[in-house]
């Protein structure tokens, strides 16, 4: 069943597997949905997708995400990490709950938003609120990021331990399984 998904997910996305390394991801993710035992890591565990700019993650995620819905009915949401700091920025705390609750949750982008933004006057980190709200009910997270999760010379001088700090990247292991999507930049 996993590999019929994964070819669902390349003709939903219209050719959404450009390389080898995408196809490698996708059939990880296929796997990881279906509880196959041929996931490289826990089932029981989120992912944590991180690679270059332009390697294909965000595109990756919105196949992902939209096969699931079509061909699953299944309910996932997705969010960029820009919408997340945004609607804590409005104090649209509906919404936020919602996205606290949701069973599968894919936050994509993380790294490009500010990590501190004023909620009803108090200042609060909205990725570490949202992560962490979820860790604390055991919900699935999908995260997708340019940063590597520890400070290996990345090339933009961050990494996701240095950014949020030591607990987030505590959660990170005990949590999300950890995909790298390496490769050159797609985009032309």
């Amino acid at each position: 069943m996993a590999i019929e998904f994964v070819k669902m997910l390349n003709a939903k996305g219209t050719e959404a597997v450009e390389n080898k390394n995408q196809l490698d991801l996708f059939e990880q993710m296929a796997f990881w949905f279906f509880n196959d035992e041929r996931f490289s890591g826990n089932l029981h565990k989120g992912l944590f997708i991180h690679g270059g700019k332009g390697t294909g993650k965000t595109k990756a995620m919105k196949v992902f995400a939209e096969a699931i819905r079509r061909g699953f009915k299944a309910r996932i949401e997705i969010i960029h990490a820009l919408e997340l700091q945004s609607l804590y920025a409005k104090n649209r705390d509906e919404e936020i709950e919602n996205l606290k609750r949701k069973k599968l949750l894919i936050i994509d982008d993380v790294g490009t938003e500010q990590v501190d933004v004023k909620h009803f006057g108090t200042v609060v980190q909205p990725f570490v609120d949202m992560f962490d709200a979820r860790y604390r009910r055991g919900l699935h997270t999908i995260i997708t990021t340019n940063l590597p999760p520890f400070a290996t010379n990345p090339p933009n001088g961050l990494s996701i331990q240095e950014r949020y700090g030591e607990r987030v990247i505590d959660r990170f292991k005990e949590c999300l399984n950890d995909l790298l999507l390496d490769g050159e930049s797609l985009r032309k």
